[in-house]
């Protein structure tokens, strides 16, 4: 019967999937909605049907996605397989290498023992825990250390033992809202310099930004972190006494985890030689931001120092690289090509074009609103990075226009590029994603709460800050 079930539920996705492809083709084309804008829509909602409903491997989805858009002629391989020989790969490769080798060791469960320790014990203090420690990795990378903070939140699911379910996924939100959605209001060096190109396109006079504008500008992204983080935790535990009983994370105490690090002893050598390794890299991270080395070096160099004899640990290594989770790495590459084609096809374009034409006439709250529409559409097809770099020379013209300072509509962009609903719509969420710890209806639910808080908080805080500080 339950094979019965599941064979039905395959069908039916499949089905949806397809039918949903075919309506889109059905569309009627014109200059601006091209055949290719057109193909391109039909191939990549298809595939996310297919991705969000759950019913093929991931390896499956990662071969078959660009090899889409390649064989439909709307990108050449090279485009459509470009993440392959993008830094992403091999950075995030490198990390998730390392924290299974840290993970092996031992030394990666004594540091999450030990931080869910100093929390409290209990299962929100490891939540909340996940969240401070990706945060200041975040903020001494100075926005680079999202791949660092990978490792350290799976592991702080296998030090807790934690299955694929609400659990680990309310984890995975934390740490991902620390390691990548706090950036919006920290001072990434490489964002500046986009923020200070793009506002001196209409005002060649202005200085730039600077250590604190972020944070004074978006200060309120920590906030609604925080308050995702109780509202899902708060929800975690209403559906705990609803249904009766709430899943207890095993040995979910204090002492519990004092007893589990007291039985690891004192720390062997391959574990501080492995620290090392880590150290090593984020000390890179922190100190490329002045010396401008390009900190995915040490994600294709160092880990592999494991391999070396005296200095390495030739045994861990080897079986740490044989049991890597290869699959979600792939899917999560893959995915990204979903940007690299769209911008190609002239997706993004076309969706500008179709939506500036509301602005006109209107508020100043009704002009930032849209803008924040077009930037959570646009998520479907292209990165944050993308999108600053897509959408930043428009947002500012229009902000120039209608009386609003242009580096406002910039930090506005960012900071509405994180209201996501699906994994691919950034790489450090489907990286994550891809280890196959957060449920699907799990990260829909969670980013849809999260985007909620976003929006309201802009209407309800930041906008009227804005404006008291003179941007809007």
């Amino acid at each position: 019967m339950t094979r019965e079930i599941t064979v039905k539920k395959q069908v039916i996705s499949w089905v949806v999937s397809i039918l949903v492809g075919l309506v889109i083709m059905l569309f009627p084309v014109s200059e601006t909605f091209t055949p290719e804008i057109r193909m391109y829509l039909a191939i990549t909602i298809g595939t996310v049907l297919l991705i969000i409903l759950d019913v093929l491997p991931k390896m499956f989805i990662a071969i078959m996605l660009p090899t889409l858009y390649t064989v439909t002629n709307l990108a050449p391989m090279a485009t459509s397989f470009a993440a392959y020989a993008a830094a992403n790969l091999w950075m995030v490769l490198g990390a998730l290498f390392l924290g299974k080798i840290m993970e092996d060791t031992g030394v990666l469960n004594r540091i999450c023992y030990r931080l869910i320790i100093v929390m409290g014990g209990a299962f929100s203090g490891a939540v909340f825990g996940a969240f401070v420690a990706t945060l200041v990795i975040n903020w001494v990378t100075f926005g680079a250390g999202w791949v660092v903070a990978l490792p350290v939140v799976l592991g702080l699911i296998k030090a807790m033992d934690l299955k694929p379910g609400k659990e680990s996924a309310l984890i995975c939100f934390a740490g991902c809202a620390g390691a990548i959605d706090s950036g919006v209001a920290w001072f990434i060096p490489q964002n500046k310099v986009m923020y200070d190109s793009f506002v001196q396109l209409v005002e060649p006079e202005y200085g730039g930004v600077q250590f604190f504008t972020p944070i004074a500008y978006n200060w309120f992204t920590y906030v609604a972190c925080v308050l995702c983080i109780v509202v899902l935790l708060w929800l975690y535990k209403r559906d705990g006494k609803k249904n009766g009983s709430q899943t207890v994370v095993a040995g979910g105490t204090k002492e519990h985890f004092q007893t589990l690090l007291d039985q690891m002893g004192k720390m062997s050598t391959d574990e501080i030689k492995a620290l090392v390794l880590f150290v090593i890299i984020l000390a890179g991270c922190i100190a490329s931001t002045w010396t401008g080395l390009n900190s995915t070096y040490l994600f294709m160099i160092v880990p592999y120092l494991s391999f070396l004899p005296v200095i390495g640990f030739n045994k861990v290594a080897k079986e740490s690289l044989r049991n890597l989770n290869f699959d979600g790495i792939f899917f999560a590459v893959s995915c990204l090509a979903i940007g690299n084609v769209g911008n190609l096809v002239g997706f993004n374009t076309w969706f500008v074009g179709l939506v500036t034409p509301m602005l006109s006439g209107k508020g100043l709250l009704f002009a930032c609103l849209v803008m924040f529409a077009i930037i959570m559409i646009g998520n479907f097809a292209l990165t944050p990075g993308a999108l600053l770099a897509s959408f930043g020379s428009p947002f500012v013209s229009i902000a120039d226009l209608m009386g609003m300072a242009p580096v406002a509509s910039l930090f506005l962009l960012n900071y509405a590029g994180n209201a996501i609903f699906l994994p691919h719509e950034i790489t450090g969420y489907l990286i994550l994603f891809g280890m196959g710890y957060w449920p699907m209806k799990d990260f829909v639910k969670g980013q849809a709460i999260k985007s909620v808080v976003y929006l309201v908080g802009f209407i309800c805080i930041m906008f009227p800050l804005w404006k008291i500080m003179g941007l809007v």
